[in-house]
Formats: structure tokens, sequence, C-alpha cells
């Protein structure tokens, strides 16, 4: 009797390492990975939705497009290039609520060319 038992528990033990299904870990909410973002004019800037798989169905949107366009959708993840100076939001729409990031782009730093120069322009 008490070896059946043994067989038995010894069983089980090893059931319970076969089973990879089961997992111990915590779900994480899902979110932004950020909620505000400054950019400047001309930028490609990604922007990942974390707490979901890659291939999750994540429905992008931005507020202004003059402002903000929406280059590439795959999944979870948006690349979006900044047009002109403004603030819009891009929004992810998940499972029918709504995350969105606060996105302020401000006017590109103007290249300064060799004519621009004032060492090379002086008159000797």
């Amino acid at each position: 009797m008490k070896r059946k038992s043994i067989i038995i528990l010894l069983f089980f033990v090893a059931l319970m390492f076969l089973m990879p299904g089961i997992s111990a870990e915590a779900k994480t909410k899902p979110k932004l990975e950020v909620k505000k973002k400054t950019t400047a004019v001309g930028q490609k800037c990604r922007l990942k939705f974390n707490g979901v798989s890659g291939r999750a169905v994540v429905k992008w949107k931005t507020s202004n497009k003059q402002v903000v366009s929406i280059a590439k959708r795959k999944g979870n993840t948006v690349t979006f290039k900044t047009v002109k100076k403004g603030k819009a939001v891009v929004t992810a729409t998940y499972k029918k609520k709504k995350y969105q990031c606060r996105v302020t782009v401000k006017a590109g730093e103007k290249k300064k060319t060799a004519a621009d120069h004032p060492v090379l322009n002086m008159v000797m």
C-alpha cells in the first residue's frame, strides 16, 4: 500500500513538471510606453503599446494629421512622422479602451550653411 501511494505521488509530481501551460507570472496591464513625447519637425518616432502581444489588434489614430502623420502600423507598435510645429494626440484603441500619448512638435533647428558662417565670410 505504501509503495503504491509513493508511485502515485511521483506520477503527479512528474505530471506537474510536464505541464507547460501553467505559469505563475503576473499579467501586466496594457499601457503606452510614454504618455508625453516632444520631438522636432521631420523626425520619425516609434510608440509601443506594452502589456499586449506583438500581434494584438490595436487601432492607432492621430488627432491632428497636419502635425503628426502615422507612417506605419504594426500590431502593438506605430511609427509616426512629425510634419509641422504644433500639438497632437496619438490614440491607441485596444479592446474598446483608449490610451493616449500627447505629442508636442517643436520647430527643428536650422542647419547652418557655409554662407552663414561668420569666419568663412570674413573679408580681409
